[in-house]
This record gives structure tokens, C-alpha cells and sequence, in this order.
């Protein structure tokens, strides 16, 4: 009895520490929810988080101006820990637009003012692809060398060395290139890169191919032309001679002519000379052929040797004669027919 007693003594003071307590925790909300700033219906975290949905959804105008709010309020204390958020998603998000100055404007301006964020990383990426979308090919380069070397282990590491190599392309460095794409290709196999380097491998060889080609045909043309102009060398030279010839006969040049004829009469006095010299050896062979054919006939007839050693001797002679008197006959009438 005692004891109900005094169970039923201490149940309205449990019940009404329940009570209070249940109150505490329905009034927590009140007391500690962040309230929308003057001037906005959503609060900074609202903000952020929508934008951020709105862009990977692909809603880039429509994240936008999400983002512009966080920054526009960076004098306000409730927007202080989302104000680099802001700069960060208005800097990517202008770059999805294509929006290259704004988005140059608000990545630098990140970069130098939250060095700790933890966007800080895709920021320093995001400011390489900036110059590279704006054609500064060698300052591109250069930010995209910076970001690996600082930021080895970030997940943009595949697509810094993608776009460097890519900045060689542009550049027309295609060895250089090459060697990037390669390690693209052998490195990250699985990167979202590794299929458009190879694309890019593939044009390098094939553009090779085409540089060789064109260096053979550049080759083969300057060789067609160099014949040519020997060709025609040749036949200016060969023209010349035809006028200066005709010049000649035409008694232009009655003197060379005349000393043309001279030379060569003198030549043929000189064959016929020879060759009457000739005509006396003949002669001679021809005595003694008949000499020969008295003493083994015993007359002066021409018949044959009795043995086969002197028919064999006088055959020689015989062509030995006939063949000087056809020669030197020969070289007479191709001087006779020179001087005409």
C-alpha cells in the first residue's frame, strides 16, 4: 500500500518533466532553423542545393542565378560559409554556358581568396580549361603542368593530361601530342579520355601518312621540274646551234666556212694519199699471188695449189687484197661525198 502510494505520489512530477521536455523538443526548431535573410524567400543552404540540382540537371540559366544570390549576400553573416560556394558554381556554371569572361572572373577570384576550400582543386582544373576553350594554347599548357604537379591524385588528372595533349595538337606539336594521348590511353584505360585519345592517335598517324605523301609528291613534282628545265636548257642550246649554222651557210659566217672546207679537203687529200699508197700494195700483193700461182702451176694461170698448205696461203692473200681495196675504196667515196 505504501509503495503505490508512492509511485502514484511521484507520477505528476515524471508527467510533467515529460511534457516539458516534449515542448523543448517542438520549440527546437523554432529556436534554431535559419529564417530566409530580408530580400530572399530561401535561405543560403536552400539556395546552393537547388542550384546544384538544377546544374546536374543541365538547367545552367536556371542555376545561375542561384549562385549569383550566395554572392550577392556576401556581406551578410548568414550567407558567410556559402559566399565561396557561390564564386565557385557561378564560375562552373558560366563555363557550361560558355561564358568564358565570367567565368575566368569568378575561378580566378575563388582561387585567390579560398585557397582551402575544397573545391580549390577543380577550380585550379577549371582555370586551365578556361584558357584552353580561349585558344591560349601555351598558357593552357602551362596551368594544366601546375595542376598535375599539385594535384596528383584528383579524379581531373587524366582529363589535365587529355586537354594539355590536345593544346600540343592545336599548337601543331603532333609528336609531343602523341605522347600525351599515349599515356592517356595506357594510364587511365577506364578514364571518360582514354576513347577520344585514341581517336586522336589514330588522325596523328594518319596524319603522318599524309605529310609523307605530301613531302613524295613535293619531291617527285620538283624533280618533274627540274627535268623540264634541263629539257628545255637542251633545246635553247640545240636552237642556238641550229641559228648560228644557218648563219653560216647563209654567209653570215663565210670565213668559219671557209676554214670548215679547207680542214676537211685537206683530210681527204691526206685519205686519198693513203690510200694510193694502198692501191701500190695491192699491186704488189697482187704480183706475188701471181708469182706464187707460176711457180706451182708452172704457167701464169691461176690454178689451183696441188697441196693444201699453199692453197691455204693464197686464199689468204686473196682476201687480204680484196679487203684493202674495198676499205680503202670505201673511205675514198665517204670523203668525196664529206666534201660535197
Amino acid at each position: 500500500m505504501s509503495k503505490r502510494t508512492s509511485r502514484e505520489t511521484r507520477h505528476p512530477a515524471t508527467l510533467c518533466a515529460t511534457m516539458l521536455f516534449a515542448l523543448a523538443i517542438l520549440a527546437a526548431p523554432v529556436v534554431f532553423a535559419q529564417s530566409p535573410p530580408a530580400g530572399t524567400d530561401q535561405s543560403p543552404e536552400q539556395l546552393l542545393t537547388a542550384g546544384v540540382k538544377a546544374f546536374s540537371q543541365s538547367a545552367y540559366a536556371a542555376a545561375l542565378p542561384k549562385f549569383h544570390e550566395l554572392t550577392a549576400h556576401a556581406g551578410d553573416p548568414a550567407f558567410a560559409p556559402y559566399v565561396a560556394d557561390g564564386y565557385f558554381w557561378v564560375g562552373k556554371t558560366s563555363l557550361a554556358l560558355n561564358d568564358l569572361t565570367e567565368a575566368q572572373k569568378n575561378i580566378e577570384y575563388f582561387l585567390m581568396h579560398y585557397p582551402h576550400h575544397p573545391a580549390y582543386p577543380e577550380a585550379d582544373y577549371l582555370r586551365a580549361r578556361i584558357l584552353f576553350l580561349q585558344q591560349d594554347y601555351q598558357q593552357a599548357i602551362q596551368a594544366f603542368q601546375e595542376f598535375i604537379a599539385h594535384f596528383p591524385s584528383s579524379p581531373f588528372i587524366s582529363s589535365a593530361y587529355y586537354w594539355s595533349a590536345e593544346s600540343l595538337y592545336d599548337l601543331g606539336q603532333l609528336e609531343s601530342a602523341r605522347k600525351l594521348f599515349i599515356a592517356v590511353v595506357q594510364q587511365y584505360p577506364t578514364s571518360s579520355r582514354a576513347e577520344a585519345a585514341q581517336y586522336r592517335l589514330s588522325l596523328i598517324a594518319q596524319k603522318g601518312r599524309e605529310e609523307e605523301l605530301l613531302k613524295l609528291l613535293q619531291w617527285s613534282h620538283e624533280e618533274s621540274l627540274q627535268a623540264v628545265d634541263d629539257f628545255q636548257q637542251k633545246e635553247k642550246t640545240y636552237q642556238e646551234a641550229i641559228l648560228a649554222y644557218q648563219k653560216q651557210l647563209s654567209g653570215q659566217g663565210g670565213n668559219a666556212l671557209t676554214e670548215e672546207v679547207t680542214r676537211l679537203s685537206g683530210q681527204i687529200q691526206q685519205l686519198q694519199t693513203t690510200i694510193s699508197d694502198r692501191d701500190q700494195t695491192i699491186k704488189s700483193l697482187t704480183q706475188k699471188l701471181a708469182d706464187l700461182q707460176a711457180q706451182i702451176g708452172g704457167t701464169g694461170t691461176t690454178s689451183l695449189p696441188a697441196t693444201d698448205t699453199q692453197r691455204e696461203e693464197l686464199l689468204k692473200l686473196q682476201q687480204r687484197a680484196t679487203g684493202l681495196k674495198e676499205y680503202f675504196q670505201g673511205e675514198l667515196n665517204k670523203s668525196q661525198g664529206g666534201q660535197q
